[in-house]
């Protein structure tokens, strides 16, 4: 056998690290003889070390724990100029739940998202009084696209038209609670809640002939 050969061999030995007393992984005979090596580093404590890079890191995401107050991105808010919004910020002193949204006409929404299931309610009502009374009306509702909660079953899969939005949206912090861009870690969508006021004369002279 070769120098060659006999150095580039893999071989197991007995050797423990001297900084976590665990025994080294298997290395190659020259690596063994050659003490400058990096094998005989701590090959445990720099896995650690990567991992504690790695989880020390600050991600570019939005950390709800941190903040519920996330504006809406300018190139989505400059659509909905002069439209009602029910929840701006700073948070005002009355409670946009409570407001009537349908003397309003148009109305756009991007809720706290820790209690979206009862601003999807309010569009749906809202919007059902809408058809009973017969007026126009129209809300678009932003929110995450979790089209699995009972939610969206219950007040957006049949009433609304739904917009997917390509990408993650990259929200405005307006606690700067975050270092970097804070990009949304859940896909979003636009739920717009429409009716259109029908002409109702028609029918009236029809069952009155």
């Amino acid at each position: 056998m070769s120098e060659t050969q006999v150095n580039t061999e893999t071989i197991v030995c007995n050797i423990k690290c001297n900084n976590c007393e665990n025994v080294l992984p298997p290395h190659t005979v020259k690596e063994h003889l050659d003490v400058s090596d990096p094998i005989h580093k701590c090959p445990h404590k720099q896995e650690e070390n990567i991992h504690l890079e790695i989880t020390e890191k600050k991600k570019p995401y939005i950390n709800k724990s941190k903040s519920i107050y996330w504006g809406t991105p300018l190139h989505i808010k400059i659509n909905y100029q002069g439209w009602y919004d029910p929840c701006p910020y700073p948070k005002p002193l009355w409670d946009g739940l409570k407001t009537n949204w349908l003397e309003k006409g148009k109305v756009f929404c991007n809720p706290p998202y820790n209690n979206i299931i009862h601003w999807a309610e309010k569009c749906y009502h809202e919007w059902l009084s809408a058809v009973l009374a017969n007026k126009d009306f129209e809300c678009h509702l932003l929110i995450p696209a979790r089209t699995d909660t009972h939610y969206f079953h219950d007040y957006i899969k049949d009433t609304a038209e739904i917009e997917f939005i390509r990408g993650r949206l990259k929200f405005i912090d307006l606690k700067s609670v975050c270092d970097n861009a804070t990009s949304a870690p859940f896909p979003s969508i636009i739920c717009k809640y429409k009716n259109t006021k029908k002409d109702l004369s028609i029918k009236i002279k029809i069952l009155s002939t």
